[in-house]
C-alpha cells in the first residue's frame, strides 16, 4: 500500500496545479490578443505598455521592442483628434480608460 502524501507534499502539488492553470490561461489570453482582428495594447497599472499585438504595432508604426515599457507621457506617442489636431495625453485612449474604467469603442484610426 503506497504511503499517504504529507500535508506539505499535497500543498506543493496544489501550488503546482494552480501555477499550471495560470500558465494555460495566460497562453490562451496571449493567443486571443494576438489573433483578434483589432489593435490591442495592454498597459500595466502604472500606464506602461506590457503587451501589444501585431495589429497595434502596424497601426501605431512601432515594433514590439519599441512599445514594451513605453509610458503614457512618452514623446513618441502622437495621437490625433478627428479634426487632425494633436491630442493631449489626458485624451489618449488609455488615459480615458484609466480615468473612466470603461472601454472605448469606434476610435478613428488615421
Amino acid at each position: 500500500m503506497p504511503e499517504k502524501p504529507t500535508y506539505e507534499e499535497l500543498e506543493q502539488r496544489v501550488r503546482q496545479l494552480e501555477a499550471n492553470r495560470k500558465l494555460r490561461e495566460r497562453c490562451n489570453l496571449d493567443r486571443l490578443i494576438e489573433d483578434i482582428r483589432a489593435g490591442v495594447v495592454v498597459h500595466g497599472s502604472n500606464g506602461t505598455v506590457i503587451q501589444c499585438n501585431k495589429a497595434a504595432q502596424t497601426m501605431l508604426n512601432f515594433t514590439q521592442d519599441r512599445m514594451i515599457g513605453k509610458e503614457l507621457i512618452d514623446s513618441d506617442w502622437k495621437f490625433l483628434r478627428e479634426d487632425g489636431s494633436l491630442m493631449p495625453v489626458e485624451e489618449y485612449p488609455v488615459s480615458r480608460v484609466f480615468e473612466t474604467k470603461n472601454p472605448i469603442y469606434n476610435l478613428v484610426d488615421k
